[in-house]
C-alpha cells in the first residue's frame, strides 16, 4: 500500500531534528590536523665568524735598506799620508817566512765630499763590553761634531743579565776629527801582500805563526754628504793568519778612539733619533754578526736591543730565535749555549713587543725554549696579518 503524501510529510517532520543533530555541519566537522612544516627543528641563524684575538706581539716593519751608492769614479788623494802609514803597517805585520818582504798597497777611498757621519764600534770578547759611537756635524757648533755613544759596561753582559746600557754625549773638534780621518781612511783601504824569498839551496827556511785568545771586534763606517760609504770591520782573534784583515782597520780605530776616551757615560733614556740610528746599524750589521767568530758581538747587540731598539727589530730577533732553537735541539754542549742566547733574545722581545711571556699566571719562570716558541708563533702571526 502506497503511503499518502500527508503521512510522509508527518514522518519527515518527526525524524528531521534527530537527523540534523547527527549530521556534521561544516563548522562542527572534526578538526583537520595541520601539516607540519618540517620534522627537524628550525636552525638558528648563522653567526658571523669570530674575529681572531689581536696579536700580543707589537711590531713594526723594518725600515727599507738603502740602495748602495754608485761606485765612485774618483778617489780621495791620500798620497802624502800613505807612505808613512805603509811603514807603520809593515812594522806591525809579522811575516810567515824568514826573509819575506811585506808589501802594502792602498785601495780607493770614495769619500770626495765633506764627511757627514762617522760610526765607530769596538769591543772585547773577554771584557763583556761593547761601545758604539755616532759622530755627525753639530747643529749648534759648526766647528765641532756631536758624538753620541752607547755602551755595555758590565762584564756580566755576555751572560745575558741585561740592564747595563750607558749613554754619553760629547763634542769633538772638527779639526781633530779630520786629522784622525786623514790617517784612518787610507788605513782602512790597506791591502797586504807577503813576497816569499827564493827557496834556499840547502835546508828549510824558518817560518813562524802566532795566535791569541784576545778576540776583539771593530767596525768603522764613514759616510760623506752625497751618501758614499767607506766601511771596514773585523771580529775574531789576532794572529798571523788574519793580520791582513785587521791591521788596517785596527790602526784606523787607534786614531779615532782617543778623541772619545774622555766622554762620560751614564744611565739615560735614549731619544727616538738614537733608537732609529741603532736599529739601522743593527740591521745593516746582520751579515757580519753571523760570521764565525762574531757570536759574542751578536749577543751584545741583542742586549743593546732590549734597551735601545724598537719593534722594527722583532723580525731579526725571531730569525735568531729559530737559529738557537735549532741549535738547542742538537743537545750536548750546544743546548746550554743556546739557552743562554735564547734568554737574551726573549728579554729583548719582551721589551720591544710589550708582551712578557717569561712567567706563568702564578709568576713562576717558564722554560726559556717554551717562551721562545710562544714569541715565535705569536709574532709570526702578527707579521702575516
Amino acid at each position: 500500500m502506497r503511503a499518502s503524501p500527508a503521512i510522509l510529510a508527518s514522518l519527515l517532520a518527526a525524524c528531521s531534528p534527530k537527523l540534523l543533530a547527527r549530521a556534521p555541519s561544516p563548522a562542527s566537522a572534526a578538526p583537520v590536523a595541520s601539516t607540519p612544516r618540517s620534522s627537524a627543528a628550525t636552525p638558528a641563524p648563522a653567526l658571523p665568524p669570530r674575529a681572531p684575538a689581536p696579536s700580543r706581539c707589537r711590531l713594526e716593519r723594518p725600515p727599507p735598506v738603502p740602495a748602495p751608492p754608485d761606485r765612485a769614479s774618483t778617489c780621495a788623494d791620500h798620497r802624502l799620508r800613505e807612505a808613512r802609514i805603509a811603514t807603520e803597517l809593515r812594522r806591525a805585520y809579522v811575516p810567515s817566512l824568514d826573509g819575506s818582504v811585506v808589501e802594502v798597497r792602498f785601495g780607493c777611498d770614495p769619500l770626495t765630499e765633506p764627511i757627514a757621519r762617522v760610526v765607530l764600534e769596538h769591543g772585547s770578547g773577554h771584557s763583556g763590553g761593547l761601545t758604539l759611537w755616532r759622530l755627525t756635524p753639530s747643529d749648534d757648533d759648526p766647528s765641532s761634531f756631536a758624538a753620541h755613544g752607547f755602551a755595555l759596561r758590565s762584564s756580566g753582559q755576555s751572560q745575558g743579565t741585561g740592564g747595563a746600557l750607558v749613554i754619553a754625549h760629547a763634542l769633538v773638534p772638527r779639526a781633530a776629527l779630520m786629522t784622525a780621518l786623514a790617517d784612518a781612511l787610507p788605513a782602512m783601504t790597506a791591502e797586504f801582500r807577503e813576497l816569499a824569498p827564493p827557496p834556499l839551496p840547502r835546508g828549510v827556511r824558518g817560518s813562524r805563526a802566532s795566535v791569541s785568545s784576545a778576540d776583539f771586534d771593530v767596525f768603522i763606517g764613514v759616510t760623506d754628504s752625497v751618501g758614499r760609504v767607506l766601511a771596514r770591520s773585523f771580529a775574531g782573534y789576532p794572529g798571523s793568519s788574519d793580520q791582513d784583515r785587521y791591521l788596517g782597520v785596527q790602526l784606523a780605530a787607534s786614531r779615532l778612539r782617543p778623541l772619545l776616551e774622555n766622554a762620560r757615560f751614564e744611565r739615560a733614556r735614549p731619544t727616538d733619533e738614537e733608537r732609529a740610528f741603532f736599529v739601522g746599524h743593527y740591521l745593516a750589521a746582520l751579515p757580519r754578526l753571523h760570521a764565525e767568530y762574531a757570536w759574542w758581538v751578536r749577543e751584545r747587540f741583542v742586549l743593546l736591543a732590549a734597551e735601545l731598539g724598537t719593534p722594527a727589530l722583532v723580525p731579526a730577533l725571531l730569525d735568531d730565535v729559530k737559529l738557537e732553537l735549532g741549535e738547542r735541539e742538537q743537545g750536548g754542549d750546544a743546548a746550554p749555549i743556546a739557552d743562554r742566547r735564547l734568554d737574551g733574545l726573549v728579554t729583548a722581545l719582551a721589551a720591544l713587543t710589550g708582551w712578557d711571556a717569561r712567567r706563568d699566571e702564578r709568576g713562576a719562570a717558564r722554560p726559556v725554549d717554551e717562551v721562545a716558541r710562544d714569541y715565535l708563533g705569536e709574532c709570526e702571526r702578527a707579521l702575516a696579518e
